[in-house]
């Protein structure tokens, strides 16, 4: 029994050892799969001559679509490379397995052949610009038989090539392009328009303006090598989510500042006069309200010396009511009785009560009362005078 027992033992250890042999076989590979996977980086590569998408900018990588994809990656569950290069060896690089994603590339049939598209990232125009004294080019068919620069890798290029008997110049970025349609060299540059105007800007380049009506309008995307779905579907999740948590909004309104507005000259002129309008309307209103300002402050003088004068008035007025109504005066010597009892002679009373001063003299019946010499002198004197008469010439 105990023989049989101690090889139904081993038998059962011989088979747990092989059954450890293959679970140790099998389990570190499916255990460092996801782990190397996770710890490999995803490479994005941009355009390095896009601004103000993707460019460099004192050796540092910047641009509206570097910030968003720089957002995108934050939302990803591995590590993620951005760089910027050479547009056509970036495409190269992604077809070739070099790197994992393109952003701010437009789809259009040719590509999406090789490549599968994300989301819309974000709106492109892509516009013809042209010297500022050209009127002949309004749309792409107006540059049959003409020079016009396309970057080589670019949209443009695709687009161009549609119309018949046009010369394409292969131009390094923008900014190339630019100085050789202001040296004459070619005749027009097809860009994105907002790129285009920012190198304008930036650059201080003048002569040159954008052709009203785009060529073409389309969004861009962030693109990976046909078949890579499970990265296309990594990319989508995290655009969806900057999407809804605002953070795609707040970078685009970041950037919504450096966008370059172009005008014609008719819409300048017509902004030229509007702003000599609201200008001419500003200093009449200032004038006018200058003038008011003076009135009003002539009037509130009028007025306070009208209310000088009503105060005077009333001051005289409140001395004449003074002498009104009954006062006792003596049926002897004439003195009037004064609010206090006292009693004052009749001249003091007034002069007190009004503005009324006195002088002293004598009436005729008084001064014969109390000069009657004097008086006698002086009627005997008027009365000769009366008798003699002027002599009358004969």
């Amino acid at each position: 029994m105990k023989s049989l027992f101690y090889k139904k033992l081993i038998l059962i250890l011989k088979r747990l050892t092989v059954l450890s042999a293959m679970v140790m076989t099998i389990l570190p590979p499916v255990l460092s799969e996801p782990q190397n996977q996770k710890e490999q980086p995803v490479i994005f590569l941009g355009n390095s001559s896009l601004p103000p998408l993707n460019y460099i900018k004192n050796g540092r990588q910047s641009g509206l679509a570097v910030e968003l994809t720089e957002a995108i990656a934050g939302r990803m569950h591995r590590p993620v490379i951005i760089r910027l290069m050479n547009w056509e060896k970036a495409q190269q690089h992604v077809l070739e397995g070099k790197a994992d994603a393109l952003i701010q590339i437009n789809s259009n049939p040719e590509r999406m052949k090789i490549f599968d598209f994300s989301e819309p990232l974000l709106l492109s125009e892509f516009t013809i610009f042209i010297s500022s004294d050209c009127n002949s080019i309004r749309s792409i068919q107006d540059l049959q038989k003409q020079k016009v620069g396309v970057e080589a890798k670019g949209l443009p290029v695709l687009l161009i090539k549609e119309v018949p008997q046009v010369k394409i110049e292969i131009i390094t970025d923008y900014y190339n392009g630019f100085n050789r349609l202001i040296a004459g060299d070619i005749d027009a540059v097809i860009a994105d328009r907002w790129a285009g105007s920012f190198v304008l800007s930036e650059n201080k380049i003048h002569g040159i303006k954008p052709v009203e009506k785009p060529v073409s309008v389309s969004h861009s995307a962030i693109a990976v090598k046909k078949g890579n779905i499970s990265l296309l579907n990594e990319i989508n999740m995290a655009l969806r989510e900057i999407r809804q948590d605002g953070t795609y909004k707040a970078i685009i309104d970041s950037w919504r500042s450096q966008e370059i507005i172009f005008m014609t000259r008719q819409q300048e002129q017509r902004q030229l006069w509007l702003f000599s309008a609201v200008t001419t309307a500003f200093i009449a209103t200032l004038c006018f309200i200058l003038l008011l300002l003076r009135e009003i402050k002539k009037r509130r003088r009028a007025e306070e010396a009208l209310q000088k004068k009503i105060d005077e008035l009333n001051g005289a007025l409140d001395q004449i009511r003074k002498l009104r109504g009954i006062i006792p005066i003596c049926s002897g010597c004439k003195k009037i009785r004064d609010d206090t009892g006292y009693w004052q002679q009749v001249e003091i009373y007034i002069r007190d009560h009004s503005e009324v001063e006195f002088s002293h003299s004598l009436c005729p019946d008084c001064a014969k009362r109390l000069y009657p010499e004097y008086y006698k002198d002086r009627a005997e004197k008027q009365n000769l005078l009366k008798t003699i008469k002027p002599d009358t010439p004969e």
